[in-house]
């Protein structure tokens, strides 16, 4: 039987995503002016080729994670820059170059930009820098036991792109580290 709750809120969630898979549909063609510019001119900056752009490894080698480099390839100015770089001495950030080059619009309309690039609110004292307990449902070294059923293996700190509102963001650290095998 069909549950009727289920059905309203799948056609909720519908409505909702409209707008996003129009942004989809309209931004995150391969054919996009904004995008195609902007990797032109990473692909310069980092003196790299096609072939490089579509490798992961070189994605993440490239990542940006300085306020300078990110200024160098966008139209930020000098105080959000200065604001970068008093953020990212609390918290860490990287952007790959494929998803800099998604941002549509490089300020806080932009979903891209939300997500990846420092807000100055992150400086807030308020919250909680565990805010799912999770240090104390770590019942063995890289393991996070969040539900009965389910477990988080935290093999490494690094990510492509240190996602602004990350609930791990106290593990992140300042370098990439992988845990060791014994440990795993």
């Amino acid at each position: 039987m069909i549950n009727k709750q289920s059905l309203q809120r799948s056609e909720e969630l519908t409505l909702i995503s409209q707008d996003f898979l129009l942004y989809k549909k309209q931004f995150l063609s391969e054919n996009n002016s904004i995008y195609v510019n902007l990797k032109k001119k990473m692909l310069s900056y980092f003196s790299s080729t096609e072939s490089d752009w579509n490798d992961w490894k070189w994605q993440l080698e490239h990542r940006i994670k300085n306020a300078q480099v990110l200024s160098d390839l966008t139209n930020i100015s000098v105080k959000r820059k200065d604001e970068i770089n008093l953020i990212g001495k609390t918290y860490r950030w990287a952007i790959t170059p494929y998803f800099l080059a998604r941002i549509k619009k490089f300020d806080i309309t932009d979903p891209i930009y939300l997500q990846t690039i420092p807000q100055f609110a992150e400086l807030d004292s308020d919250g909680y820098l565990d805010p799912m307990d999770e240090a104390n449902s770590n019942p063995a070294g890289a393991i996070t036991r969040r539900y009965p059923d389910r477990v988080i293996i935290n093999l490494t700190n690094c990510c492509a792109a240190f996602c602004r509102h990350c609930q791990r963001r106290r593990n992140i650290g300042e370098k990439d580290i992988t845990i060791s095998n014994d440990n795993f």
